[in-house]
């Protein structure tokens, strides 16, 4: 089975012998220390998203939209910039690590960095 977005997932759930779920894949990427590969040649170049006031209740409602690819279409790579105020920051790191943790396929980088 192929996961659309070029990522290949071939891991088998060892208790029922299913292929698992891309919502599982943090955690079996961990537990059986497996590479994906990302297949460059069927995606698109990725775009960058500028967000200012990314720490912001907007910006964090947002952010999943773009990275689930409603925004700007699911087979649509983005490189995320993700600015705020330097009393933001400690919040922007939280959502920086939010969406690495949800692992969104789209998502190749998150930047993130003070406004000032």
């Amino acid at each position: 089975n192929a996961h659309n977005f070029g990522i290949k997932i071939f891991i088998s759930n060892l208790e029922n012998n299913k292929v698992t779920r891309c919502e599982h894949f943090c955690t079996i990427l961990s537990m059986y220390k497996i590479k994906i590969t990302y297949d460059q040649s069927m995606s698109k170049n990725p775009i960058i998203i500028l967000i200012s006031g990314a720490a912001g209740q907007i910006s964090y409602s947002l952010l999943p939209m773009i990275a689930n690819g409603s925004v700007f279409g699911e087979d649509q790579p983005i490189i995320l910039h993700l600015l705020d105020i330097p009393p933001g920051m400690e919040i922007l790191k939280g959502v920086q690590l939010e969406l690495q943790d949800s692992c969104f396929p789209l998502i190749q980088n998150i930047l993130i960095a003070p406004f000032f």
